[in-house]
């Protein structure tokens, strides 16, 4: 994967699973790679923005789209969501 594949986007992190699943975000972390993170502490979380094979390739200009992560435990598959723009 290169960054001229931009498949680029957004997707937070809460810090309390940091803390509390630190195995599942190293999961998570294996998927990216992380261009940018932010520590957002009022809502306590961290906004990364990344590359991961999972997302949609995104066209140049546009703004970077939003991820939720689905982690299921009970067969340790991880897969990424793309929000509905509002």
């Amino acid at each position: 994967m290169k960054l001229g594949d931009r498949r680029l986007g957004r997707f937070s992190i809460a810090i309390e699973l940091i803390s509390e699943a630190s195995d599942v975000v190293r999961r998570i972390m294996g998927e990216v790679i992380v261009l940018r993170a932010e520590a957002m502490l009022v809502d306590a979380c961290i906004e990364y923005e990344a590359l991961c094979p999972a997302f949609e390739p995104l066209k140049e200009g546009l703004r970077l789209p939003e991820y939720d992560i689905v982690y299921d435990a009970d067969t340790d598959q991880l897969s990424w969501v793309r929000q509905q723009e509002a």
